[in-house]
């Protein structure tokens, strides 16, 4: 099943229908009662309704990851696991029906939570582009319009990297202030798509990270390049314009 062993051991040949009784138990259920102590120590007892062809004690010999069982956004249920030789549930006359795969069902599981992260995810992905555009083309027009002004600064003997220091600085300005507020109203709207997310936080900074870098390099290009490009351009052409 996949589910990872995070203490103790599993099932193996010591354990017999005869022999003493044995349980593995999840990490919520560990946490929950053996907080502080190691589960491995301790044993569960036999409630009445366990029946008494069944052992009176079960000693813990492993700790189990979690497992989901009623939908990613349900709380994770505690989990006992027994031996089947020593907690059979055999009937052999029981029909069998709807018969899938674990991948079919797995699939099945999650397959709305699939779709809405996949439309929220399209929808992002286009904004993010248009975004990107958006701060091209408004940062290298409002660069472009100081081309006379770059090329009068080129007349009066000031060098190009100079020039374009001073509009690049004055754009990552700009840059650090909108990354800013983005990242504050990135906060405050996330909470929205909490419940599509599964142990994943909506500020997961993998995610912001590489769609913030994205926007600072376009924008930093977008007053680099129309800088160097009027950096470039006679000086004496800019005066007479001007």
């Amino acid at each position: 099943m996949g589910i990872p062993l995070l203490r103790g051991r599993e099932f193996d040949e010591r354990d017999v229908a005869d022999g003493p009784g044995v349980v593995i138990i999840n990490e919520s259920l560990a946490r929950t009662f053996f907080e502080g102590t190691d589960p491995l120590e301790h044993s569960l007892r036999k409630g009445n309704w366990w029946g008494e062809e069944r052992p009176s004690e079960y000693r813990i010999v492993g700790v189990v990851g979690d497992v989901k069982m009623d939908g990613m956004a349900e709380a994770t249920p505690w989990a006992m696991y027994f031996l089947h030789d020593q907690w059979p549930f055999s009937d052999p006359e029981m029909p069998v029906e709807n018969v899938q795969t674990f991948t079919e069902m797995r699939s099945g599981a999650v397959a709305e939570e699939r779709f809405q992260t996949l439309l929220v995810l399209g929808f992002a992905g286009l904004a993010l582009v248009l975004a990107c555009v958006g701060v091209f083309g408004v940062l290298s027009h409002a660069v472009s319009q100081r081309g006379g002004e770059i090329g009068i600064r080129m007349a009066v003997g000031a060098r190009a990297t100079d020039v374009i220091r001073l509009v690049a600085g004055k754009g990552a300005r700009l840059v650090a202030l909108g990354v800013a507020l983005g990242l504050a109203v990135t906060v405050g709207v996330t909470r929205f798509i909490r419940s599509l997310l599964f142990e994943v936080s909506p500020t997961e900074p993998a995610t912001l990270a590489p769609a913030t870098l994205l926007l600072v390099v376009v924008a930093l290009s977008a007053c680099t390049i129309p800088a160097v490009r009027a950096s470039r351009q006679d000086p004496v052409k800019a005066l007479r314009t001007e």
